[in-house]
């Protein structure tokens, strides 16, 4: 956005402010106040300003208002949507097919991607990426009777600390011990610490 179009779409929405609008004018003026809203900030000295950051779940285009950024890794992004399928190995046939914008987790969609299994007598086994097989997925899926086959997402540290697969813990010995070689008893969730140096371990 242009400094003299945050002007106007300004304009635009203090002549529109109080009016009864016709429903498709109500829906225009609405994406017209996300878009500039989502792209401007207002400084200490009240002037408004674009944005020097991305908005979180920002509409990036105001023909089809709900694409949206996407990133497979750092390097590799896109924008608009993900196509979800579910296929059948043994027919070749597609059981589903779902689109959801490119910023959704791709774990999202299972629930939508096996409805259509669930009133089997005894329902598949299902095969999928890591996206779809973190630990939450994993159990909402064993508890309506399914069995998936997905590698285990990648473990991530957005702190800049030591990712969890950098620790040993021995759950007989009741302890953890840092990538540094620092050692430290643990206690289940049931047990009360027992010192500073304890921590605690949710299974």
């Amino acid at each position: 956005l242009k400094k003299h179009s945050i002007a106007a779409a300004g304009t635009c929405l203090d002549i529109l402010h109080g009016r009864r609008l016709d429903p498709i004018v109500n829906k225009a003026a609405e994406l017209l106040a996300t878009v500039t809203g989502q792209d401007i900030t207002e400084g200490d000295d009240g002037v408004f300003r674009i944005a020097k950051k991305v908005a979180k779940d920002r509409v990036i285009s105001t023909v089809d208002p709900e694409a949206r950024h996407g990133h497979k890794s750092k390097a590799r992004k896109f924008d608009g949507f993900k196509v979800h399928v579910s296929l059948d190995p043994d027919s070749e046939l597609l059981d589903e097919v779902l689109v959801t914008p490119a910023n959704t987790p791709d774990k999202n969609a299972v629930p939508d991607l096996v409805e259509s299994l669930e009133d089997d007598e005894e329902p598949p086994g299902l095969v999928g990426d890591c996206a779809y097989g973190d630990g939450a997925t994993r159990a909402e899926l064993k508890d309506a009777g399914f069995t998936i086959m997905a590698k285990v997402p990648p473990v991530k540290n957005m702190t800049g600390g030591f990712s969890k697969d950098r620790f040993i813990i021995d759950l007989q010995a009741k302890s953890v011990t840092c990538p540094q070689g620092r050692y430290a008893s643990c206690t289940t969730e049931a047990e009360p610490p027992t010192s500073p140096r304890t921590v605690r371990l949710v299974r």
